[in-house]
């Protein structure tokens, strides 16, 4: 394909945009729940203080929390409103990884679709078989057989994606001739499909159909749940999910894409390499150990040696961002690098940590060698070499000047370690401190003089004087 020419397809395209949008949810959800946390907190301590300091008898529990209370009749519309906005707060907090779980469920589902679309067009044939009719009047109104063909397809894709997720795969499986179902994460994608579905449509209790779909699927779930139990989504099981979702996905386009267009591997494979790439660049490195897990297959094919040694390197990276040392190690040995280019070279030693070595090499690429400044700045692979002196020296020698470091981290941030100044480190300073000794829940009751009803609306969290 030259460059003059329009893809039939957007299998690149669309695995970049569906990276994008996940990694989005993955990382933003922790900060939306730590905001929503701290609401709750500070409503509910404005609905403490309100009660501290109305209500004339108050009963306290062993551990402090208010268990009884009543409001003055002068006070019943302001209570409500404080309540209300307390429960309303400490509701969505709670639903909101619920929420979440919907969202990349749904996002799954709307990549899948785009997936289906470029698998048409690629392979137009697949509609041969359909059955599918379309009277005069409908075929007058498109206007074109193309884009008669077009509703077709969305119709098809349509009628797949009502099934389960097991069956769209079961169908590609079936119409392309390739297995899908083999992958490490297909029990915990099942799982957590299902769970999906039953936050959707049971508040997230426990179903008879999950527990034997779960069954049937052999998935390991807690052999004590049991039907009507409630099914929760914590934070690890959030990032758990997202990353297999990721999996998924990136793993369902490679193979699609290589199946129906083997004359298009160099693409697919240079694809494979930036989003392998792009995970390492925010330290992603046990999904991206996951996803290079395909490459030790052996229908996995390579465009060439070369693009095999980026993937490889890849991998070792990914082991070695988790302390993997030995299986870093074992990987790199498969491969004889003493007769490679010095970026090869360079890269074995790094990862081997060793770093008089590299640093000879670095001076052997010099300043307009294979490597280039910004790759020596940028490329994960110098993540833990840039921290060392025989680094700093080396790059001083090649370019002339300092190797600077410009970090610019969160207040609370605890990676000590980040050098790439990317502020990626997990904030654990984010709790609110409440000034008042008792506490109350979202569902507790009170003991109240006669109600007015509260405002239809709450504008804004209410402070209390």
């Amino acid at each position: 394909m030259t460059e003059e020419q329009e893809p039939k397809h957007h299998f690149n395209k669309d695995s970049s945009w569906f990276l994008r949008q996940i990694n989005s949810r993955k990382r933003a959800m922790p900060v939306f729940a730590i905001a929503a946390s701290m609401v709750t907190k500070r409503s509910e301590a404005n609905l403490l203080k309100f009660i501290e300091v109305h209500s004339p008898n108050k009963e306290y529990d062993a551990d402090g929390t208010i268990s009884k209370y009543t409001i003055p009749t002068g006070m019943n519309q302001r209570y409500s409103f404080l309540k209300s906005s307390f429960d309303d707060f400490a509701i969505f907090s709670s639903s909101l990884p619920r929420m979440a779980l919907i969202s990349i469920v749904s996002l799954f589902d709307a990549y899948l679709t785009r997936l289906l679309k470029n698998v048409y067009l690629v392979k137009p044939e697949l509609l041969n078989g359909c059955t599918r009719q379309i009277d005069f009047s409908e075929l007058v109104g498109f206007g074109s057989v193309d884009a008669a063909r077009e509703h077709i397809i969305d119709k098809e894709i349509e009628s797949v994606l009502r099934e389960s997720h097991a069956a769209q795969f079961s169908w590609l499986e079936k119409k392309l001739n390739v297995k899908l179902t083999d992958l490490p994460s297909w029990k915990d994608f099942i799982e957590l499909t299902e769970r999906r579905n039953l936050l959707v449509h049971a508040d997230g209790k426990v179903s008879s159909h999950y527990l034997e779909i779960c069954k049937s699927h052999k998935i390991d779930i807690d052999s004590g749940l049991k039907r009507g139990d409630q099914l929760e989504v914590g934070q690890d099981y959030y990032q758990k999910a997202c990353n297999c979702v990721t999996e998924i996905g990136i793993k369902l386009n490679q193979v699609l894409w290589r199946k129906l267009i083997p004359e298009e591997l160099e693409q697919a494979e240079n694809s494979f390499i930036q989003s392998t790439y792009d995970l390492l660049l925010v330290k992603e490195y046990q999904l991206a150990e996951k996803i290079l897990d395909i490459t030790k297959n052996g229908g996995f094919k390579k465009l060439n040696f070369e693009t095999a040694l980026y993937l490889t390197i890849n991998h070792a990276i990914s082991l070695k961002g988790q302390e993997k040392e030995k299986e870093c190690i074992a990987l790199l040995k498969k491969t004889d690098f003493s007769a490679l280019s010095y970026k090869f070279k360079i890269a074995n030693q790094v990862l081997t940590d060793k770093f008089d070595d590299a640093a000879e090499t670095m001076r052997k690429i010099g300043p307009d060698g294979e490597l280039s400044e910004s790759q020596f700045r940028e490329w994960p692979l110098f993540r833990w070499f840039r921290k060392t002196e025989q680094f700093k020296t080396a790059f001083k020698d090649i370019y002339g000047n300092e190797y600077v470091v410009i970090e610019e981290k969160w207040k609370d941030s605890d990676d000590d370690d980040d050098d790439d100044g990317n502020g990626d480190g997990d904030d654990d300073n984010n709790e609110v401190e409440r000034k008042t000794p008792v506490k109350i829940s979202p569902t507790q009751t009170s003991t109240k003089e006669p109600e007015t009803s509260a405002p239809s609306t709450m504008p804004e969290i209410p402070t209390i004087q």
